[in-house]
């Protein structure tokens, strides 16, 4: 083959790649109307294809959650398209209406596959808002939830798959072990503990509602243990609440336990498991384990 035929053929190759990575990388930034967003949001969850679900208009969306004038001063919109983990890739954050108004990111991996976030704390809420703006040379999320006449504001940023409380300064605690179990609730919940040290060596403890059931162990790999030790300093153990617990009954209850290199145990007790976004992250974190680990 010539030198020039070889040119072409890599000049070729080249060009297939980036087209390619370009269709995957543009398929929220082609989006332009909500009937765009809708049809797509439907191709990428199944669930969203429920015939209770709906994109409203924004300006239904700002009559419907007035919040006493936040969604008109923060100027909500019902989607927005933002690159909150600046992998070059863009994500959309939505507010639809799904029995009633909630809040997910919708998140771009990558090779035609996207992941969709739950920020919603309760779907029942009647003032809850989220708005894109920029931090530290990225994005995050400003949240306003409110609650029987109580309301809270939050900064949010991406870290390790998800959302959490922005932390300026995060803690650089030395830990020496890591637990977090489940107990029953009213239904299916699965009941479970895993521990871990930090050296990876880690137990599971595989109750009701679990794919099997016993004791198992295993050693983590060392980027998913420093992620978790990333996590619990991020969120800042000791300045949480020992004691966290929802509105609404018949729920399950967590328990997070730190166990620190001088001796002293933080335990987090969490009726809900929606304590803080930085929490219900942790909690999500070792539920993936279950499944991701090669438990023996």
């Amino acid at each position: 083959m010539t030198f020039l035929k070889i040119s072409v053929t890599i000049t070729c190759s080249l060009l297939c790649l980036l087209l390619a990575k370009g269709a995957y990388a543009n398929r929220i930034d082609s989006l332009q109307t909500d009937a765009d967003v809708i049809k797509f949001l439907k191709s990428v969850n199944k669930d969203f294809n429920s015939s209770n679900f709906e994109l409203r208009s924004t300006e239904t969306l700002r009559k419907d959650l007035d919040c006493n004038g936040m969604a008109e001063k923060w100027q909500i919109r019902n989607w927005e398209k933002v690159d909150f983990n600046n992998d070059q890739l863009t994500d959309l954050v939505i507010m639809p209406f799904w029995y009633d108004y909630g809040v997910y990111v919708i998140m771009d991996r990558g090779n035609n596959k996207f992941e969709t976030l739950t920020l919603t704390y309760n779907i029942n809420e009647k003032c809850e808002l989220v708005k894109p703006f920029a931090i530290n040379e990225g994005k995050g999320l400003i949240y306003f939830l409110q609650q029987s006449r109580k309301s809270r504001t939050d900064t949010l940023v991406y870290r390790h798959g998800n959302f959490v409380e922005y932390n300026a300064e995060p803690a650089k605690y030395q830990i020496d072990s890591i637990s977090f179990r489940t107990g029953y609730c009213f239904g299916s919940c699965p009941v479970f503990k895993i521990s871990t040290d930090s050296k990876g060596n880690a137990v599971y403890e595989a109750g009701a509602y679990n794919p099997k059931m016993g004791t198992f162990t295993t050693t983590l790999h060392p980027e998913v243990v420093n992620e978790l030790i990333d996590l619990v300093n991020y969120v800042e153990p000791l300045q949480l609440k020992d004691d966290y617990k929802v509105s609404w009954t018949d729920d399950q209850t967590a328990w997070l336990r730190i166990r620190f290199a001088d001796g002293s145990v933080k335990e987090i007790k969490d009726y809900g498991l929606k304590g803080t976004f930085g929490l219900r992250h942790i909690y999500s974190k070792f539920s993936e384990l279950r499944s991701t680990q090669s438990w023996k």
